[in-house]
């Protein structure tokens, strides 16, 4: 944007707020502005005994994940004060997204980190690959203080592979839903870096 243009961000249908686009520079997510999108592959082979039932799986774990983090915190402007933060994600394809949440003047920061990526029946990701375009405010006391843009860019990072698991487990549960031993897998291999 050039200098001296006036920005327009709006939030619902009650605000348009208009901001000098360089009046609040800094403000971002604490993981930066650049994350890779990566597949995790392992073959892992589990034999799970209960008592005297017994049971096995030898199964392929897929997982994809963000790096450098899933979750980041939204870091604001210095010398601004406030309590809440909204942030809205526009995706390449044209797609909405938002999410809010209560700031931490003396850390700078948001509360609680933003779920960039899980995608989950109760969770909904901010980011998207390729470019996120990101409009931001934040409030005191329910009345605007800043507000702003950055873009925050997804590539995607390729397929990581992690040696082949064996494991034994006491419980017929781990060879019928073996998500868990996944994760332990992927996490016991350093996310197969």
């Amino acid at each position: 944007m050039a200098q001296g243009k006036a920005l327009i961000l709006c939030f619902g249908l009650s605000m348009a707020v208009f901001v000098s686009p360089l009046a609040f520079a800094g403000a971002g997510f604490s993981g930066g502005d650049t994350f890779e999108s990566i597949d995790l592959v392992a073959d892992i082979t589990i034999s799970c005994q209960e008592g005297v039932q017994r049971d096995f799986r030898s199964i392929t774990c897929v997982e994809n994940i963000l790096n450098p983090g899933e979750y980041t915190y939204f870091v604001g402007p210095d010398g601004v004060t406030g309590d809440q933060v909204e942030v809205r994600a526009t995706w390449e394809d044209g797609s909405i997204h938002e999410k809010s949440g209560s700031y931490n003047n003396q850390k700078g920061r948001t509360d609680k980190p933003f779920n960039l990526w899980i995608s989950t029946l109760l969770q909904r990701p901010l980011l998207d690959m390729g470019k996120n375009d990101i409009t931001w405010v934040m409030k005191g006391d329910g009345e605007l203080v800043a507000a702003g843009n950055f873009s925050v860019q997804v590539n995607d990072g390729g397929q990581r592979a992690c040696p082949r698991g064996y494991y034994t487990s006491s419980r017929l549960n781990d060879c019928r839903f073996p998500s868990d031993t996944c994760w332990r897998h992927f996490r016991a291999y350093n996310y197969c870096e």
